[in-house]
């Protein structure tokens, strides 16, 4: 998650970019251990959160060796 942020606020430069308090849920994608988080911040002028239900099923259906 730390990666995430610092990518876009250092390399993308948005610099509000920050995780949702208590967003943050640990899962398991394709067998594996993964977190989820939603993140928060604004882009020409506008608030966005970035969480996408749409892609929930493509994430339950993967398979990870």
């Amino acid at each position: 998650m730390e990666a995430k942020v610092h990518e876009r606020v250092e390399r993308e430069g948005i610099v509000d970019y920050r995780i949702r308090p208590g967003s943050i849920q640990k899962r398991q994608v394709g067998g594996q251990p993964a977190l989820s988080f939603i993140a928060e911040f604004t882009t020409q002028g506008e608030a966005r959160v970035a969480f996408c239900r749409r892609l929930e099923p493509i994430v339950a259906s993967l398979n990870i060796p």
